[in-house]
């Protein structure tokens, strides 16, 4: 067959053609060279390079269905040279007061995730694929009093502790970051349905305590899921997940998925774009290597793998 030559344009939809205009000339550099009007003349879109595209434009087009439609899809990924780069965008990110997701490992490489005026996922990624290094673990196994095996995570948010306890009780908060859809009677005893993983089957579980905007334990399978809120000060939370294991083996198995987890929950915190489905922000595989690495406990099946 005939080869192409390359990408001519990227389109991308918005409803309010000025305030995207200013915005990707700001945020990515657009130099606008073509402007396209309907039948009647009103100026409808927009065109031209952005620094890094080589010949490929970026336009802009008024399409208020299509923006709706594309709010929940990424539908383009620029790239950049290097790791170092991807920092660099988000510090200049962080300049020009846009929100972002922290930067964290892929499967396609190194990922910085952020969104337009609109709301349409913009991803920025290098081409240098590496595995998360055991250095950038956020957990760690831990032996607690009565022998148990656990893994833990510590994270500080930038909101008080009724905002922060919203995120582990709440179940749209936790949609967009535990693992599974979540159902709770949120009292002692209480039972709390676990649904929506298409890695496990539908669940019950048992509310263990509740401490309201302090502490919330609950059993979930054979683990106990331990949430402790602490104040740092009148606007930070120090929030500490502790997974106390059924099975020392699965601390890697199951550290790598609250890394996933976790990183979407970070996001969310600091109000950047919705995470994909299943908190997948991060790469699993990467961070279990990274986790058999540090010498977690490992050995357990994976479910959903053979």
């Amino acid at each position: 067959m005939p080869e192409l030559a390359g990408i001519h344009q990227v389109k991308i939809p918005v409803t309010d053609l000025d305030r995207a205009r200013d915005w990707y000339g700001r945020v990515l550099g657009l130099e606008v060279t073509h402007e396209f009007a309907d039948a009647e003349g009103a100026l409808r879109g927009v065109g031209g390079p952005v620094p890094g595209l080589g010949d490929t434009l970026l336009a802009l087009r008024v399409a208020p269905e299509a923006v709706r439609g594309c709010r929940d899809f990424d539908p383009v990924s620029f790239a950049v040279r290097d790791r170092a780069a991807v920092d660099a965008w988000a510090a200049h990110l962080d300049a020009l007061g846009v929100p972002h997701s922290p930067v964290v490992e892929a499967p396609p490489g190194r990922l910085l995730v952020f969104a337009d005026p609109d709301g349409i996922p913009l991803h920025l990624c290098c081409r240098e694929r590496r595995g998360v290094d055991p250095s950038d673990l956020t957990g760690a196994p831990v032996t607690l009093d009565d022998g148990r095996t656990a893994v833990r995570f510590i994270r500080t948010y930038d909101h008080p502790v009724a905002r922060v306890w919203r995120f582990v009780t709440d179940p749209a908060e936790l949609a967009h970051w535990f693992p599974s859809r979540v159902a709770m009677d949120l009292r002692p005893g209480g039972t709390i349905h676990f649904s929506g993983d298409p890695r496990l089957p539908e669940s019950t579980g048992r509310v263990l305590a509740v401490d309201a905007l302090s502490h919330l334990s609950f059993a979930w399978g054979g683990d106990e899921l331990r949430f402790d809120l602490q104040p740092d000060g009148d606007e930070r939370t120090r929030l500490t997940l502790t997974d106390v294991l059924e099975s020392a083996d699965t601390a890697a198995r199951n550290a790598a998925g609250w890394e996933v987890c976790l990183a979407a929950l970070d996001t969310r915190a600091a109000g950047g774009p919705p995470a994909p489905p299943n908190g997948a922000t991060r790469s699993w595989e990467s961070s279990y290597l990274a986790c058999v690495e540090a010498g977690f406990p490992s050995g357990a099946p994976v479910p959903g793998r053979s």
